[in-house]
């Protein structure tokens, strides 16, 4: 990446996209530096944490009010290196976010006023990667060696282990808001050495079951489904990694799933 580009950058479009110059850096980053968590909440606020490349302890929050027009910075995560997710659940707009790699450890903290104040959660839970916000429930990805696992909470305080691939990474969880039913993707976690695939699972219970739907098998630690687009028009777009390089993807249509 050139030293220029390091950022978030907001598209608007004026009827038609006439290249570079529709685009606007609205948040200035370090060459180490990237977004990974960014969601919104009910009233159009924007949020987005920042995920670490160096060896730094830099994982920050900051907030959006004017359309992402401009950000500014709600939460230092301190000693931690990564922004792992940020998941606003609409109904309630509580902020739930991962803060990650420090010695391996983890910390979720949530917001229930904006990113004004912020409190820890479930604490001791293994290292977390993904967030869902469900209308019933909140879902919680680990990728934390020989622990690939999605727990269940409904009062953000006890939490049930709903699915257990000791040696996969879950990476993403979404949801279709017309079916309802959540996708979660996987990796192949690196000290993998049997069985050496990698899945996305489905569950039409909010989270509380889970099935297989597609595997990728003959993988190299690391490989597999890394991330996903959120879901329009029942259609979800998902990266993976194989053969040692980013695929193209594949487009998933949930159509085939709905009952």
């Amino acid at each position: 990446m050139e030293s220029s580009m390091p950022g978030l950058w907001r598209y608007k479009s004026a009827g038609g996209c006439d290249g570079a110059s529709d685009f606007t850096r609205v948040l200035l980053l370090t060459e180490e530096e990237s977004i990974w968590g960014f969601d919104e909440d009910s009233k159009g606020n924007l949020y987005a944490g920042v995920y670490t490349l160096g060896r730094i302890n830099n994982a920050k929050i900051f907030k959006s009010t004017n359309n992402g027009d401009s950000f500014f910075q709600i939460y230092d995560g301190g000693t931690y290196r990564h922004v792992h997710a940020i998941e606003v659940d609409t109904l309630t707009d509580y902020i739930y976010t991962a803060f990650a790699d420090t010695n391996k450890t983890s910390v979720i903290r949530r917001s229930v006023d904006g990113g004004t104040n912020w409190e820890v959660l479930l604490e001791g839970i293994p290292q977390i990667t993904a967030i869902l916000a469900t209308p019933t429930a909140r879902l919680f990805g680990t990728d934390l060696s020989n622990m690939g696992r999605i727990y269940r909470t409904t009062d953000d305080f006890i939490t049930t282990i709903v699915l257990d691939e000791w040696y996969q990474n879950c990476f993403f969880i979404r949801r279709n808001p017309i079916s309802g039913h959540i996708y979660a993707g996987f990796k192949l976690d690196p000290s993998a050495t049997s069985p050496l695939r990698a899945a996305i699972y489905t569950s039409k219970n909010d989270g509380i079951t889970w099935e297989q739907l597609k595997t990728l098998e003959n993988l190299a630690p690391g490989e597999g489904f890394w991330f996903a687009s959120n879901f329009i028009n029942n259609k979800i777009y998902v990266g993976w990694k194989s053969d040692g390089t980013y695929q193209k993807g594949i487009v998933i249509t949930d159509e085939e799933q709905a009952e």
